[in-house]
């Protein structure tokens, strides 16, 4: 879900695709973001019951979860949903900014739309990004590391 919505944002991020007699625009790229945002979830669910599961013995321990979970995945989870939370606010004051230029008024839906949906999309995934860190980090934890 999470590719296939990257693939058809991309495509749609400069402008309308015709496909045939077919037009592709900001309501497809919209449709787009939300695949990419349930997909990010998705996968992170999975690795998320992963990793409990192994914690808690009812999986073989696996070596990639283990080395991802030694990560620091706290640090990289704030570092990396705080950078794309504040390109999607960057992206989002653009478009206002956009907004003031023509005086509050009307705006093209398709030009202002194909600079909130990147941005809303860049928040979410970014604020998704910083919580799952601190997930990561407790599913990291052992039995007995705050009383050492």
């Amino acid at each position: 879900m999470f590719a296939v919505g990257l693939i058809g944002f991309g495509a749609l991020a400069t402008g309308p695709i015709k496909i045939g007699g077919i037009s592709f625009d900001t309501n497809t790229m919209l449709l787009c973001a939300a695949s990419m945002i349930m997909g990010f979830q998705a996968i992170f669910f999975a690795i998320f019951t992963q990793a409990f599961s192994i914690h808690n013995g009812l999986l073989k321990p696996d070596s990639r979860i283990r080395k991802f979970l030694d990560s620091n995945p706290v640090e990289w989870g704030v570092v990396t949903g705080g950078i794309l939370f504040i390109f999607g606010a960057a992206l989002f004051v653009f478009a206002f900014l956009q907004w003031q230029r023509v005086g509050f008024g009307e705006l093209s839906y398709a030009e202002s739309l194909r600079l909130v949906i990147p941005a809303v999309t860049a928040m979410a995934i970014g604020v998704q990004t910083f919580f799952c860190g601190f997930v990561f980090g407790a599913l990291g934890l052992t039995e007995g590391q705050w009383t050492k």
